[in-house]
């Protein structure tokens, strides 16, 4: 018969216990707090969806020691206010001629009209009706005004700037939100949208919309205002997903 093992006593060994809530755990030199919250560079990280405290990459905290040596107040409010103006530059008062934005226009004609959504007497099903629906209403309101067309996409370019910056700044705080925001709108792909009759950048401008709204809908528990923030959170998804259903999706 093989010899029995002599059973370990609770003593033995090294002590592989899990800290309490009060207790402290050193990692690499830096103090994190248990699971209370993380306690990183002196900032109090917010609480992610399940409650555990994210970590900030390495890169967000060295773009942070950069902004600290020259950043003012005032630079974020400049940078909004000029990629503002960029994106106003661009507006004109004339339909640039792209292939989508001629069947986006036909159908608002077709809308504005009456006739249903049909091209050449055809019911149309390629496009979901969300942009020609917008166009249409410019129709049956102003006429064929290009000018307030080409308003409503700058319009909504700036948006998204906008957007982008209040739905960062929850996580990143105040500046990199700013950073993010300036990034966004100086991106020669939003500016070029913007000035064309198509579905990019309202779409997106849905898009952060439903995102911000979500998010503040996480933050306000119960109530009325949560209710009313949901559903406008459900309304801005599914005009979002009117325009294009496959970046929702």
């Amino acid at each position: 018969m093989p010899e029995k093992l002599p059973k370990a006593s609770l003593g033995d060994g090294p002590d592989v216990s899990m800290p309490n809530d009060e207790s402290t755990v050193k990692t690499g030199g830096t103090p994190h707090s248990s699971p209370e919250g993380a306690h990183v560079t002196g900032r109090i990280l917010p609480s992610g969806p399940c409650g555990r405290k994210p970590s900030p990459a390495p890169e967000l905290e060295l773009l942070e020691g950069v902004l600290d040596g020259f950043w003012r107040p005032w630079m974020g409010v400049v940078g909004i206010v000029l990629v503002a103006g960029i994106l106003a530059l661009n507006l004109t008062s004339y339909w640039v001629p792209t292939k989508d934005g001629a069947l986006y226009l036909n159908l608002a004609r077709s809308l504005a009209a009456g006739r249903g959504y049909q091209i050449d007497g055809m019911q149309h099903t390629l496009v979901f009706p969300g942009f020609p629906i917008m166009l249409a209403a410019v129709f049956v309101t102003l006429g064929e005004n290009f000018f307030v067309m080409n308003l409503i996409e700058a319009l909504m370019g700036i948006g998204c700037v906008l957007l982008s910056f209040a739905l960062f700044r929850r996580w990143l705080g105040d500046r990199l939100a700013l950073v993010i925001a300036i990034l966004t709108g100086t991106t020669e792909t939003l500016i070029r949208y913007s000035a064309r009759l198509l579905t990019d950048v309202p779409h997106l401008f849905f898009s952060l919309l439903s995102l911000f709204l979500i998010q503040q809908m996480w933050v306000q528990k119960t109530g009325t205002r949560r209710m009313v923030t949901t559903f406008l959170a459900g309304c801005s998804v599914m005009v979002a997903y009117m325009m294009r259903p496959n970046g929702v999706v």
